[in-house]
């Protein structure tokens, strides 16, 4: 699976709704992922806090 054309939404997504345990490999080409773009994760949780105060997005790893 290429998680590199995902959103920043969509990666999230994905990771909230993988079974890690049936797919390891997915579930580290998430994360790795999700690494690489940190700054862009961060970036993107803070624009969505900022834009609705009433929506906390939390990335569980």
């Amino acid at each position: 699976m290429d998680y590199s054309s995902y959103s920043i939404p969509e990666l999230q997504e994905s990771l909230s709704n993988i079974d890690k345990h049936a797919y390891p490999d997915r579930y580290q080409k998430l994360l790795n992922e999700l690494e690489v773009r940190k700054e862009d994760v961060d970036h993107w949780l803070f624009i969505t806090w900022e834009e609705d105060k009433n929506i906390t997005i939390e990335l569980k790893c």
